[in-house]
């Protein structure tokens, strides 16, 4: 901002509302409205001290019209029924990736960015390492941390994920990505979700429309179906904290508060007589 000439500054204003105006139905889809809106909000900052510092006489950032966020999509929850049905839909090349997606949870931009030699699946307890996602960068992908600092983690697979993944990861030599596209460059998610997934949905009979992101929601609404803590499947989807995972599946759990209440019932059980007594 120091370096910016008054006239530069000043003049901005249209430039700026032109652009962002006119980029409103085309925001680059490696910007969301959340980033974009932090921009202008820190940059509205800088500009709104420059005035008071009498810098430039006005505030270039101000009324400029922003981005509206798109409607919030909720999950769809397959069945395991439904998911069986899809994947006996699905070509037989392309199993083992909705096995895994399934079976774990993971992102697609993590899923995609596997190497073999992120599995162990000999191990006593089988597992693979998340330590890396694709993401987008000046519009292009590139390989990167995963979304949160706890997104880097060890998932444990079950004998049944394994089954259908060891072939494709066993092929897979050394830093060799598992999932790669027709032509063996990155896999992306609209070229799997039009060629592949929608036509899996309607072969199998699916009247709802399940993103392939909805197959992460179904893994956790299984878990907890079982019984497993919230806890626990934070860790294995990763979220940055509890409550990111409570506020989007605790929802499904509803006798999680009555077990609550049952287990202080048997462990206070025997101490309530002596307490009455």
């Amino acid at each position: 901002v120091a370096k910016l000439r008054k006239t530069e500054t000043y003049s901005s204003k249209s430039r700026g509302e032109k652009a962002l105006a006119a980029g409103l139905p085309h925001t680059p889809d490696y910007l969301s409205v959340k980033t974009i809106k932090n921009i202008h909000g820190l940059l509205s900052s800088i500009l709104k001290y420059q005035v008071q510092m009498r810098t430039i006489p006005a505030n270039p950032a101000f009324a400029i019209r922003l981005p509206r966020a798109a409607r919030k999509r909720y999950p769809t929850f397959l069945t395991a029924n439904e998911f069986a049905a899809i994947y006996d839909a699905t070509p037989a090349d392309w199993r083992p990736l909705l096995a895994l997606l399934a079976g774990t949870g993971m992102r697609w931009s993590e899923a995609t960015a596997l190497k073999g030699s992120d599995f162990d699946l000999d191990a006593r307890i089988a597992i693979v390492r998340v330590e890396r996602a694709w993401k987008m960068a000046n519009g292009k992908r590139v390989l990167g941390a995963p979304k949160t600092e706890s997104g880097v983690r060890t998932i444990s697979l079950s004998r049944s994920t394994i089954d259908q993944i060891r072939e494709v990861v066993e092929a897979a030599k050394g830093d060799s990505f598992v999932f790669k596209g027709t032509c063996g460059g990155v896999l992306k998610n609209e070229w799997f979700s039009r060629r592949v997934w929608k036509p899996a949905l309607v072969k199998a009979g699916i009247e709802h429309t399940p993103t392939l992101h909805d197959l992460r929601h179904s893994h956790a609404s299984w878990l907890i179906a079982a019984g497993v803590p919230l806890t626990v499947i934070q860790r294995r989807l990763g979220h940055s904290s509890i409550k990111v995972t409570s506020d989007t599946y605790g929802h499904l759990a509803p006798d999680a508060l009555q077990v609550a209440a049952d287990a202080i019932g048997i462990a206070l059980s025997q101490a309530l007589p002596e307490i009455e007594g």
